[in-house]
C-alpha cells in the first residue's frame, strides 16, 4: 500500500509539473505616432528572447505563447526614436504605445552625372514615344 501511494504521489507531481511549465500568455497592443495616427509595419521585440512582431496596417500587434518573466519591450520604427518599456508578463498583457518623431542629420550627398556625347565608346540607344 505504502509503495502504491508513493508511485500515485510521483504520478500527480508529475502532472502538476507538466501542467505549470505550459503555462504561456499574450502580450498585445497598438503602437501610434504622438498624433494618435498607427504605425504599420514597426518591429515590436522582447529583447534577449525569440518572440517579437510587427504592426498590421491598424498599428495593431500580438506576441503570443509567451512564458512568465520580466522582460524589456522595444518597439522600432523607421523615423522614430525607439522606445523600450520593462513588464512583468504574469498574465495576458495589453501594451499600447506611441512613439516620437526623430530625424537623422546625415553628411551631404552629391550626385553628379555625365551626359554620353556621340564620341564616347559607349553602346547607344534612342528611344522614342513608340518604343
Amino acid at each position: 500500500m505504502k509503495k502504491f501511494c508513493f508511485l500515485l504521489l510521483l504520478q500527480l507531481m508529475g502532472i502538476w509539473l507538466f501542467a505549470n511549465t505550459n503555462v504561456s500568455y499574450q502580450i498585445n497592443g497598438r503602437i501610434t505616432d504622438e498624433s494618435g495616427s498607427p504605425l504599420a509595419g514597426a518591429s515590436v521585440v522582447l529583447e534577449n528572447s525569440m518572440y517579437g512582431s510587427t504592426t498590421d496596417s491598424y498599428g495593431n500587434y500580438s506576441i503570443s505563447k509567451v512564458k512568465s518573466g520580466i522582460y524589456t519591450l522595444s518597439v522600432s520604427f523607421i523615423g522614430f526614436e525607439k522606445k523600450s518599456l520593462e513588464i512583468n508578463v504574469d498574465k495576458d498583457l495589453t501594451v499600447d504605445l506611441s512613439l516620437t518623431p526623430s530625424s537623422i542629420m546625415g553628411e551631404e550627398i552629391v550626385v553628379n552625372a555625365t551626359r554620353a556625347s556621340n564620341k564616347m565608346p559607349i553602346a547607344q540607344t534612342t528611344l522614342s514615344k513608340e518604343d
